[in-house]
């Protein structure tokens, strides 16, 4: 587990970054009067989640590989952190929604109902903790790996492509 430490840190800055990312967009609305815009909001997450994958996967080449990684050692890093940050997901969630805004989740199936995107009974088992749980654990696995080849292709050592 010793090897994986460097991504154990790093999934925990971004579970970190999620949960401080849902306080921002409580903060400026998205989970109550502006609540139709959040999940185009939400995407802008994106931008600092994929940072955040840069900076851990740039630490690696330079601390753990000493300067030369090639886009396998970067991918399994990534796929790991992205693992790691699944397994921190249902904690994410949990204060997300529970703590940092508690609301959210009646706000948006009033909004889905109220506007007709969904009716009260496919929006009720879409917003709810269950659901973002599961969903945040499985969106963490495959954005992660997709977003940790593209990130260790662009790292990788010169020396060491092939």
């Amino acid at each position: 587990m010793k090897k994986f430490t460097l991504e154990i840190k790093w999934a925990v800055i971004f579970t970190v970054s999620s949960i401080i990312w849902v306080a921002f967009e409580k903060t400026l609305g998205f989970h109550n009067e502006d609540i139709e815009k959040q999940m185009l909001f939400g995407y802008l997450f994106a931008i600092p989640a994929i940072l955040i994958y840069a900076l851990a996967l740039s630490e690696k080449k330079r601390t753990y590989f000493f300067g030369k990684m090639n886009w396998m050692q970067g991918v399994v890093s990534g796929v790991f952190m992205s693992l790691f940050i699944s397994i921190l997901s249902p904690l994410a969630q949990y204060i997300s929604y529970e703590i940092v805004s508690p609301d959210f989740f009646k706000n948006a199936i009033d909004y889905a109902t109220q506007s007709k995107v969904m009716s009260a009974t496919v929006a009720s088992d879409y917003f709810n903790l269950k659901s973002y749980i599961i969903q945040g654990a499985l969106g963490g696995i495959s954005s992660g790996v997709v977003t940790s080849a593209i990130v260790a292709y662009f790292l990788q050592s010169k020396s060491e492509k092939k």
